[in-house]
């Protein structure tokens, strides 16, 4: 069960797209570790980063 997003997530949304469609970061675990690393709670990279696994797997960035 994916928790739902909030509408404080659109832009990080937004701008993991873009990194996974530039190849900016390694695949979603990638997303995760830059969105954690600029000081993202755990609780809402899992719910980012979950938003996108299906996009990315579709666009062959998983």
């Amino acid at each position: 069960c994916r928790s739902r997003l909030a509408p404080e997530d659109t832009c990080p949304v937004a701008a993991g797209i873009i990194a996974l469609s530039e190849r900016a970061v390694n695949g979603t675990q990638g997303l995760a570790e830059r969105l954690a690393h600029a000081g993202y709670p755990r609780d809402r990279v899992q719910r980012i980063v979950g938003s996108l696994r299906d996009w990315a797997i579709a666009n062959g960035t998983p």
